[in-house]
């Protein structure tokens, strides 16, 4: 596993899972199912479950709602591959069906969700980046993304910030080198203007 790597994934009372527990391998993992059965729902806990918005699912804002149907209240549990020399995260999201309050805890600790924001950006965990986790119901956006932001986002999946920075560099190098060239044509077209006048005046 590399670090941030999704290794167990806990639910109970979330949508459609009364409760479910998955370990996924190392490598390509793929979820088999008729429709109705829970394969977004598993999408949307790792999204919630990372403190990532609601939005991101173009689904319902209200964290409440992802309760089971007659449930009071249920969780999501994600355990991720710790960097380097570190122990694995483990993050719980309590959610409750008459609150929308949906607290963190942290390795078995209270927490916050700047503390998960903090987390997820220290193992480069991309939830909100297309290229990297793409649920269904976005599915046609992505459809949409231009060659220009399709290279964007694999950059940033790739899991190397400095690809953007210098991708950004080279954009800006490049604009610079255009308005270098712009002056330098108009400069050319003033002295031939200039030499015509000159032979005329001669």
């Amino acid at each position: 596993f590399v670090p941030g790597s999704i290794v167990r994934i806990q639910l109970r009372n979330f949508l459609t899972y009364d409760w479910v527990e998955f370990r996924p391998g190392p490598y390509l993992n793929m979820i088999f199912g008729p429709n109705g059965t829970g394969k977004s729902s598993i999408a949307c806990a790792i999204c919630l479950g990372l403190n990532f918005p609601p939005s991101l699912l173009n689904r319902a804002q209200d964290l409440k709602s992802f309760v089971k149907n007659d449930k009071q209240d249920g969780h999501i549990e994600i355990e991720l591959k710790g960097a380097k020399g570190k122990p694995n995260l483990v993050i719980r999201r309590n959610l409750f069906s008459n609150s929308k309050s949906a607290p963190f805890m942290l390795n078995g600790r209270s927490s916050s969700g700047k503390d998960i924001n903090a987390k997820m950006a220290e193992l480069n965990v991309q939830v909100n980046n297309l290229c990297a986790f793409l649920p269904q119901d976005r599915v046609a956006e992505f459809a949409r993304m231009t060659p220009q932001q399709l290279l964007r986002e694999t950059q940033r999946a790739a899991g190397n910030p400095n690809l953007t920075a210098w991708h950004d560099t080279l954009i800006e190098s490049g604009k610079s080198l255009k308005n270098i060239q712009d002056v330098i044509a108009l400069l050319g077209v003033a002295l031939s203007i200039s030499d015509m006048l000159h032979l005329c005046s001669s």
